[in-house]
């Protein structure tokens, strides 16, 4: 498939699957073993639980995942989404990339996975309401906002890319296939 995605666009597989070597239309670049790039994975966990670490409480890894193109962060976790809630824009079977952050850097709009005080995680969109308090926002509305104070936030972090089911399915990697 990278092959013929390098042969239309022009643009030498390594560059395409990595963002490796030179980027050039060369013919002879076609040729370039791809076996030997390596592409970085990004764990996908079972649980969003514990953000900074997710496999403190328990997360397993369900698959690996080649880490999205231009997205360089550290660290990076893949989670999927599970439920209706943010349908449309997120559908189960879907996998958001999301890196930890400060609960202080989340601007207000922006989409999150937040682990809340009762060990329950959630894929929403942040909206502060006071210094204290903030929303949680469905896409989906037919369900109902969840206002709470932002100390019942334990971590939180920015969903920063997508990938859609059927795109999972055909990238997933078992993870004993991956050196960690």
């Amino acid at each position: 498939m990278a092959l013929k995605i390098a042969a239309v666009t022009g643009v030498s597989p390594a560059w395409l699957l990595a963002g490796q070597g030179d980027i050039s239309d060369n013919p002879e670049n076609f040729l370039e073993p791809v076996s030997d790039v390596k592409v970085p994975m990004v764990p996908v966990f079972e649980s969003m639980a514990a953000i900074s670490d997710p496999s403190a409480l328990g997360g397993r890894i369900l698959y690996y995942l080649p880490r999205p193109h231009g997205i360089d962060v550290a660290p990076l976790y893949g989670f999927e989404v599970v439920g209706d809630c943010m349908y449309p824009a997120y559908k189960p079977g879907d996998v958001v990339f999301a890196m930890p952050e400060s609960i202080n850097n989340i601007r207000s709009g922006e989409d999150v996975v937040a682990l809340l005080e009762w060990n329950e995680f959630t894929l929403k969109r942040w909206n502060p309401i006071s210094e204290e308090r903030i929303e949680l926002i469905s896409l989906n509305r037919t369900y109902r906002p969840l206002e709470i104070q932002r100390s019942a936030v334990r971590s939180v972090a920015r969903v920063v890319a997508l990938q859609w089911a059927d795109a999972v399915r055909r990238c997933m990697v078992e993870p004993g296939e991956v050196e960690e």
